[in-house]
């Protein structure tokens, strides 16, 4: 999923670095403005009562400064090993989220904007073995619980332009899941309030 992310991000900003660098929509369909927008940031939250963090990327196309619809995805990092369900070692979790989204956009004058938006999709967590307990596992071993979970994520966003195309904003979010079926684990483990910064290049 990690890698995913990247390779998105990478052709999302490929796409916007190659479009009309003067704010101009990259095309009109009849009377409607189109543009593009890719987001990076970062969220503090937490698990197992501890705090932890998600890396973000968001890309999508915007409707007459509007409307967006895109496509998101989030990697957690928690990096501390874990002990609980093993005496032969330690691991950890590794899980990531992601889908398409729906983005209602507020232009608060021309350097600021306000959004609220629903993403939902799909999201894998597993748990690990670290590294220097694998060397003598098999593969199918490595791996001490996995499982899929459904999530469903609202949140809302504030955004101040710096200059170009870029600005630097403040998002929060709520993230409800399926329950999450893993080994000692709560099934509402990843049911949280999240917060932290974006950054976004966006041609509108």
């Amino acid at each position: 999923m990690k890698r995913t992310l990247l390779l998105a991000s990478f052709l999302l900003l490929t796409m916007s670095a190659a479009a009309q660098p003067n704010g101009d929509p990259l095309f009109t369909i009849g009377d409607h403005e189109v543009g593009v927008y890719l987001g990076l940031g970062g969220r503090l939250t937490s698990l197992f009562g501890e705090p932890a963090g998600t890396l973000d990327a968001r890309g999508a196309f915007t409707i007459d400064r509007r409307w967006s619809i895109g496509l998101m995805g989030a990697a957690f990092e928690y990096d501390k090993s874990l002990h609980a369900l093993v005496d032969d070692g330690s691991y950890r979790i590794n899980a990531a989220y992601g889908g398409f989204f729906v983005e209602r956009m507020f232009f608060l004058g021309e350097h600021v904007l306000l959004s609220i938006s629903i993403a939902t999709g799909y999201g894998e967590v597993s748990y690990r073995y670290d590294k220097e307990y694998r060397k003598d596992k098999i593969w199918t071993e490595e791996t001490i619980d996995r499982t899929e979970f459904a999530f469903f994520e609202p949140s809302v966003g504030l955004q101040f332009n710096v200059g170009g195309g870029f600005w630097i904003g403040m998002t929060g979010s709520y993230r409800n899941t399926s329950p999450v079926e893993l080994l000692g684990t709560s099934e509402h483990v990843f049911q949280k309030f999240s917060g932290g910064l974006t950054i976004t290049y966006a041609l509108f």
